[in-house]
């Protein structure tokens, strides 16, 4: 689950990811969070893979500014509020109302125990899991100092005794000089193509939208003999 926590100094920003860091390795340890820090100037710039915003105190009136922005481009994020522990009882009705009303969550204060991060943590999750966002999955990995040993066809061969299984597969090919699973698959999409050397060309990391985008589904793009028919 990516985590990106936004506050207007790297202090505070520290401070609130070695909080949910805390929660995740004591309490949390069937989910791994992805932490990401970000200053307010900066922050929509990370937001395209988050799932959980969290806006730190020394936001202040900026917050549920910020709020509003973000559920207008990605209405999916959830969203958390803290506030500084002794601004709870100042904080009006009114600027707790405008917070809720711009997306935010749950509004909690600094001090807020594990117990009370852990359950967000929980309900967030299981709403990305609910959603197909998260998916619970096994990952094989299977790897060979030198060619000709019978990765490629270990890799297949896994495939087809889980799609036996009713589990849905994937096969990613890490291979990038010679692909042999791909070709093993016959998998011969020249857009295939174009977005496998866009990975290998582009700078950037791979992001989720990228990964999704470059998935060559293999009744679309392969011809399968019948032993591996099923791994679609």
């Amino acid at each position: 689950m990516n985590v990106l926590f936004v506050d207007s100094t790297t202090e505070k920003q520290a401070f609130y990811g070695t909080k949910f860091s805390s929660v995740q390795e004591s309490h949390f340890t069937s989910c791994e969070l992805h932490l990401r820090l970000a200053s307010p100037e900066e922050y929509s710039t990370k937001l395209a893979d988050s799932d959980l915003l969290i806006l730190g105190s020394g936001l202040k009136d900026k917050a549920v500014g910020i709020a509003l922005q973000v559920k207008q481009l990605y209405p999916e994020i959830e969203i958390l509020l803290f506030l500084a522990e002794h601004t709870g009882d100042s904080f009006e009705y009114s600027a707790f109302e405008n917070a809720l009303a711009a997306g935010v969550r749950k509004i909690l204060p600094d001090n807020a125990s594990n117990l009370d991060i852990l359950q967000e943590l929980l309900v967030v999750h299981n709403e990305l899991k609910r959603s197909g966002k998260i998916r619970e999955a096994k990952l094989f990995v299977v790897k060979s100092v030198k060619g000709g040993t019978g990765a490629t066809t270990l890799v297949a061969a896994l495939a087809e005794v889980c799609s036996d299984a009713n589990k849905k597969v994937l096969i990613w090919d890490f291979d990038c000089e010679t692909r042999d699973l791909s070709r093993a698959l016959s998998v011969n999409s020249t857009e295939f193509d174009k977005k496998f050397e866009g990975w290998l060309e582009s700078p950037r990391s791979i992001t989720r939208e990228s990964f999704t985008n470059a998935l060559a589904p293999l009744s679309n793009c392969a011809k399968i003999c019948s032993l591996l028919l099923n791994t679609t």
